[in-house]
């Protein structure tokens, strides 16, 4: 059964009807408008404001952190920040460039509308009694953490992740040139043999840093945790954009919220200010050759690439039955051939982020960002959106569910803040197989390590 609603805040109900006015009238300061765009615009607020007013209705104890919450957050940047920008900027995706207003104000109306039923459908999962069930019966780690093991376990991810690193970065033309050119790292992983069973091993080192963290807040302080923090990042740094580094902070403060102190609005603007735009900034500043490149790459972020893929689902939409799918689940059952080497399968199936480029953009390199809405529509149309949606939003609740129940236990905190929540909200702006694979794989060397530390 769903939570009865408690009646609606006036204030929020006051702050979405002015945002959302203010928005309409930039769009209208900007360009003439049409009953398609006023009708996007409209109908992309109201399932925000929606959303937003019901959470805030029902919720006393507000976990900003959970996983709805952040869902929700990327909903707003990519269907409210996004198009806004896109406008007024001029600044798009090119895989929505070469349309005009009329056309791209309709295919962002139909995203929204899309958008907006598997929001409906994932709350519905996500508030259903069944996945309180599902969580109560996920097996739990012993609340026991030895300090000792743990250490044990960090040197062996570090061994083996150096090791790797040390492999891919050899074959893919040397540190330097890979820090100096983080734009081609598609291009260099393509050239690195074996590139992805390496990246498998170089993600041990953040692992690494998760379980050294815990022994840092909860056992023991020491600076050659900043220092090996330092290092990983910058390893990270190499391997190309700022996702990684700034998942490695992220991960830090879920474990510290959980395990430490919730955190407020005011510590999550903080994390904000000093390391995420910081990062963002400093990324497109070496990235670019001009204050002008610079602004352009930072600002590409809300290009509609990213934050639930806006551009991606409306190029899904433009070309649905006419050159893409619909797909019938194999985008997601290619996640049983991905760890085939493509040397023995030339012709091995790839993401869904890859497919819906390759009829028109053959030498792309990498995928585009796809939500699961977008995936789910590309696969098994609106009655795909319907069902898969249900389905997420139980399996996420469940999964934070089963959070709260061992709240107090290390290594559950540890395993939900570095593989399940990123799971979860992945699948919000990444395809199922690109946001699963890695999951799986660090589930694995996760779950025996840390059985192997709660022993």
């Amino acid at each position: 059964m769903i939570k009865i609603i408690r009646p609606l805040d006036n204030i929020v109900i006051s702050l979405g009807v002015t945002i959302l006015a203010i928005s309409l009238l930039i769009f209208m300061l900007k360009i003439n408008m049409n009953n398609y765009l006023i009708f996007s615009i409209i109908s992309i607020f109201l399932f925000i404001s929606f959303f937003w007013i019901i959470k805030f209705s029902f919720k006393s104890k507000y976990d900003l952190l959970e996983p709805i919450n952040i869902i929700y957050f990327f909903v707003i940047l990519g269907y409210i920040i996004s198009p806004i920008l896109i406008y007024v900027t001029g600044n798009c995706s090119y895989l929505i460039r070469y349309m005009d207003d009329y056309e791209r104000s309709i295919l962002m109306a139909k995203a929204s509308f899309f958008t907006l039923a598997g929001l409906i459908c994932f709350y519905l999962g996500y508030n259903s009694d069944f996945s309180k069930k599902l969580g109560n019966i996920l097996p739990s780690f012993n609340l026991s953490w030895n300090y000792k093991r743990a250490k044990i376990i960090i040197l062996i991810f570090s061994l083996i992740g150096f090791i790797c690193y040390a492999y891919y970065a050899h074959n893919g033309g040397g540190i330097k040139y890979m820090l100096s050119n983080p734009e081609q790292r598609w291009y260099i992983y393509e050239k690195v043999p074996a590139g992805g069973y390496a990246l498998w091993g170089i993600e041990l080192l953040p692992l690494s840093v998760y379980i050294w963290f815990v022994n840092f807040i909860t056992v023991k302080k020491r600076l050659s945790f900043l220092l090996y923090l330092l290092l990983i990042c910058f390893i990270m740094a190499t391997l190309g954009g700022r996702g990684r580094i700034i998942e490695i902070f992220l991960t830090m403060v879920l474990i510290y919220n959980y395990l430490i102190r919730r955190q407020t609005i005011i510590d999550i603007a903080k994390f904000l200010l000093i390391i995420v735009i910081p990062i963002i900034i400093l990324f497109s500043i070496f990235i670019g050759n001009s204050s002008e490149e610079n602004l352009q790459h930072a600002s590409y972020l809300f290009s509609g690439e990213y934050f639930g893929g806006l551009a991606s689902f409306m190029h899904i939409l433009k070309y649905i039955g006419e050159g893409l799918g619909p797909y019938y689940g194999r985008t997601f059952i290619s996640l049983l051939y991905y760890p085939i080497p493509r040397v023995l399968w030339p012709n091995k199936p790839v993401s869904a982020g890859r497919l819906i480029l390759l009829p028109f953009y053959p030498n792309q390199g990498g995928g585009v960002g796809l939500s699961l809405t977008a995936e789910l529509f590309l696969n098994f149309l609106f009655p795909g959106i319907l069902m898969g949606m249900i389905f997420y939003g139980v399996i996420s609740r469940a999964f934070y569910f089963y959070l709260k129940k061992n709240i107090k236990n290390r290594a559950v905190v540890l395993f939900y803040a570095s593989v399940l929540f990123y799971w979860i909200v992945g699948l919000s702006s990444t395809d199922f197989v690109t946001t699963t694979l890695p999951s799986i794989t660090k589930s694995i060397a996760l779950l025996f390590s840390l059985k192997f530390i709660t022993k």
